[in-house]
């Protein structure tokens, strides 16, 4: 499974390839992303376009760490809106709680999951990633890193975890895990988690506002049901916004979120849809919209649902509502 996630999992990317000596604009576009999007945090990037190039980029620059690294540059912010939910949660239990619970709407590929007292005061913090791909040890230490510097100010700038636990073998060292954590760590694991003093998940959040709380919640909540991150939403959302121009089709939709055409295609055919039929529907939907307006002229409504000419736009009004573009206007115009 391949989803989306926004650019911002990216910060400071480009700033640590080049303090290491290589070439990020290379790496971001042999993977299909935007250098763009990455510079400016804005749009979404495929997830499993991301895995790979951390991964690349840590052999490139034959640096292990890498993941680690790039830690340094990202905190509990990335997650934006959800970052200030979770600073005025009341307690750090809470605010995690919250943070699992819209995780989807930031990274749907990402999986994370709260473990209440484990063992005698201690709860466990896990991770994992929705993905086919085997190779995830560098975005997991990124996640890993990123999850211990939000602790820190969720809870305070003192929090150590207990015990890092690595899924597996790694080839970083425990050593430089340790210079990382500040803590022990255990390789061979079955997951990959931060273990944490249950007192720590009970601690009020000093800065904490109820009612800023509240409000971005049903922010997050708007958010999710109007601009999910699953493929097809994204590829409905582009369509929209593309339609005026002379650029919607299926190689730029499938540039813009770090596909090949093809790639694209068959992530649409695995829920039953084609790029073509999303098209068709957008058209139809706002030529609809755009007849109701009475005085906005046939050739200026074909335009603007992406066709050249009045001919091909008056044949797919007549597939799509049995009667031309004007008729069609006339029957909206009949029923106000």
């Amino acid at each position: 499974m391949n989803t989306l996630i926004r650019s911002t999992a990216l910060m400071g990317y480009i700033e640590l390839v080049q303090e290491l000596g290589g070439d990020p604009e290379a790496l971001l576009q042999r993977f299909l992303i935007d250098p763009e999007k990455v510079r400016t945090h804005e749009g979404v990037i495929s997830h499993g376009a991301m895995i790979n190039l951390l991964e690349e980029t840590a052999r490139d620059l034959d640096r292990p760490d890498f993941g680690l690294q790039l830690s340094h540059k990202q905190d509990l912010m990335v997650l934006g809106p959800l970052a200030v939910i979770a600073l005025n949660a009341p307690t750090v239990g809470r605010a995690l709680e919250q943070i699992i619970r819209y995780m989807h709407y930031y990274a749907p590929g990402v999986l994370m999951e709260l473990h209440w007292d484990v063992e005698p005061g201690i709860s466990r913090m896990s991770f994992d990633q929705a993905t086919k791909i085997k190779k995830i040890g560098q975005i997991m230490d990124l996640t890993l890193g990123v999850a211990d510097n939000s602790l820190k100010m969720l809870y305070d700038k003192t929090f150590r975890a207990e015990r890092v636990m690595i899924r597996g073998d790694s080839p970083v060292s425990i050593r430089e895990y340790f210079v990382r954590f500040d803590a022990p760590v255990c390789k061979q694991q079955q997951y990959y988690a931060l273990m944490l003093k249950t007192v720590v998940l009970e601690k009020p959040i000093n800065q904490s506002d109820p009612n800023i709380h509240d409000m971005l919640e049903s922010f997050v909540q708007n958010a999710l049901r109007d601009q999910p991150l699953t493929i097809p939403a994204q590829v409905e959302h582009l369509i929209a916004e593309l339609l005026p121009t002379n650029c919607c089709n299926l190689k730029t939709i499938a540039s813009q979120l770090g596909f090949q055409p093809r790639t694209l295609q068959r992530h649409l055919g695995s829920a039953s849809l084609s790029f073509d039929e999303l098209l068709d529907r957008a058209r139809r939907e706002k030529t609809l919209q755009y007849l109701a307006e009475k005085d906005m002229p046939i050739a200026q409504v074909a335009c603007l649902v992406g066709y050249a000419d009045s001919t091909t736009f008056s044949r797919a009004c007549k597939r799509w509502f049995g009667v031309p573009p004007i008729k069609r206007r006339q029957q909206l115009l009949s029923k106000l």
